[in-house]
């Protein structure tokens, strides 16, 4: 257990874990890893329970009025396949990852174009169920469709007037690319925010002690603030545009990285608590009121030494984020216990 001091030391044991002491001064990237944004694919049924409408458009896509299979209006399960195999193949992960407004986006201004069309595969003897199949169609401009008219798409790259599947394909997975682009942009922004504005108040208040103690001129502390705050929103922006690409290009990162976001916010507020204590300390010291009983550094203490064996337990169970928080839970609570015995010694 760590000994309890007065003069708000932290231990030596927790101050040399370079995990832990790259910890405490990254509140800023902690905050914006819990505000930033973490997609993650839905399933059809989630889709469905999310924007019904969306689903239902799904589902009819390129096969409204007479072009419906009759069995799959007696039997709505078989429609609803069919949407489920449109969403699957049809619509790029990278899309179905940003969510249901990325997909209306996506489908704005698209019809559900054939690749052996409709009237030529009927003159073939396909049946309708055929023709619908999600191999069978792609999402394609609506006036690129409308200029092939009852020719098929043509497999490969195609022509001017009647554009191929290859060439669509390479036009979709470019659009979805720059929309991924957009929202890693403003989740980078959203962090970037988040950060410089968190490291400009307390850099404001802790750079403000030392103009007042006269150790530093005003333009100097004015110029160090918005630097150190620029340099916090940067770092923060990285991460949060790095968690964006990491959620939409690798499945499950988005769900893992939302379940844990608490304890994001939690590592956040315990950096930040320390940091305002140490402050107002300072600031009691300048005006020579006696130094309170060191309660927030025995809570910040005992919350680091959690952390600490949260992190051992993950190193050995990857995957076991319950017993990591159950260890980090018991751990703390005996830290805490400790300390606060040793400063009831101190003042009895």
């Amino acid at each position: 257990m760590s000994s309890f001091n007065a003069n708000v030391e932290i231990s030596p044991k927790l101050t040399n874990n370079s995990f832990l002491t790259w910890l405490t001064t990254n509140g800023a990237t902690w905050i914006a890893a819990y505000v930033s944004d973490k997609p993650f694919t839905l399933s059809w049924e989630q889709l469905k329970q999310v924007d019904a409408q969306l689903a239902h458009s799904l589902c009819y896509g390129g096969i409204g009025g007479d072009r419906t299979p009759t069995a799959w209006l007696n039997h709505p399960n078989l429609l609803d396949a069919r949407g489920a195999s449109v969403y699957s193949h049809n619509i790029p992960d990278s899309i179905k990852a940003l969510g249901p407004d990325a997909i209306r986006e996506f489908k704005q201004g698209k019809h559900w174009s054939h690749q052996i069309s409709y009237s030529k595969g009927r003159d073939m003897g396909m049946s309708r169920e055929a023709l619908a199949d999600a191999n069978n169609g792609i999402f394609e401009s609506a006036s690129d469709n409308l200029k092939r008219g009852a020719d098929n798409m043509p497999l490969g790259w195609g022509t001017e007037n009647n554009p191929g599947k290859v060439q669509i394909q390479l036009f979709n997975e470019l659009e979805a690319l720059k929309m991924v682009c957009d929202a890693v942009a403003i989740n980078a922004l959203k962090g970037f925010t988040a950060g410089f504005l968190y490291e400009l108040v307390l850099s404001t208040f802790e750079l403000g002690l030392a103009v007042s103690r006269q150790e530093v001129s005003v333009s100097i502390a004015v110029d160090t603030i918005l630097k150190q705050a620029a340099m916090v929103g940067l770092k923060a922006g990285v991460v949060s545009a790095l968690i964006t690409g990491l959620c939409v290009y690798l499945p499950g990162a988005g769900i893992i990285l939302t379940t844990i976001a608490p304890m994001l916010a939690a590592m956040a507020t315990v950096v930040t608590l320390h940091r305002l204590y140490d402050i107002l300390v300072k600031h009691l010291q300048i005006i020579g009121y006696p130094l309170p009983v060191d309660f927030v550094s025995v809570i910040y203490q005992s919350a680091r030494v959690g952390i600490q064996e949260g992190i051992k337990h993950i190193e050995k169970n990857p995957w076991d984020l319950l017993g990591s928080s159950s260890a980090s839970s018991k751990a703390s609570a005996a830290e805490y216990q400790a300390l606060q015995s040793e400063l009831d010694d101190l003042l009895g």
